[in-house]
């Protein structure tokens, strides 16, 4: 499944997961862009109140900012 265009329905997902697929975008030509989309999909799926985590190699203060 790609993480920037899942397919899956509006509000559907009650819970996300991310283990360092922020790293790997980070690493992207253009990274900021394919961050932008990739949350833009995770809120889209996302029911209201359901909870996103997301796991990284990089320090808080390097990706803080980019959420």
């Amino acid at each position: 499944m790609n993480a920037l265009k899942t397919g899956l329905p509006d509000a559907s997902v009650e819970g996300i997961i991310d283990k360092s697929l922020i790293d790997t975008l980070m690493c992207c030509a253009n990274s900021l862009q394919e961050i932008r989309e990739w949350l833009n999909e995770m809120h889209r799926v996302l029911k209201p109140g359901a909870i996103f985590v997301a796991f990284s190699l990089h320090k808080v203060s390097e990706v803080q900012p980019l959420f």
